[in-house]
């Protein structure tokens, strides 16, 4: 798993976002967006869903990431690649920048 450098949080975990998601994120607001927890969590908007094979995702979602030594593991990340493949002009932001808009959304 990659890492990104934030300002605020140095290295830490990313999350794969759709250009406006992203833009949300930046405007301070916890995304209005579909959450997919694949490889990584994932946020894409309803505008960019449409462009995506969103019943791949779901079901990579749903079948849960098996562990790095199972026979499957390889053949999930192909599957993942494929997905993403659609979301063109993906954005990365810092997990942790992403957690707390959560927390700050929830209070």
């Amino acid at each position: 798993m990659g890492k990104v450098i934030c300002k605020k949080h140095g290295g830490s975990s990313f999350d794969v976002t759709c250009s406006h998601v992203r833009a949300q994120i930046d405007e301070g607001e916890f995304p209005k967006a579909h959450r997919f927890n694949t490889v990584g969590r994932i946020f894409v908007c309803d505008q960019c869903l449409k462009f995506l094979d969103a019943e791949s995702y779901r079901k990579l979602d749903e079948a849960g990431t098996p562990d790095w030594d199972d026979p499957r593991f390889e053949a999930y990340l192909e599957a993942w690649g494929a997905a993403h493949e659609a979301l063109k002009g993906y954005r990365i932001v810092c997990s942790k920048c992403v957690d707390e808009l959560e927390q700050k959304q929830r209070s």
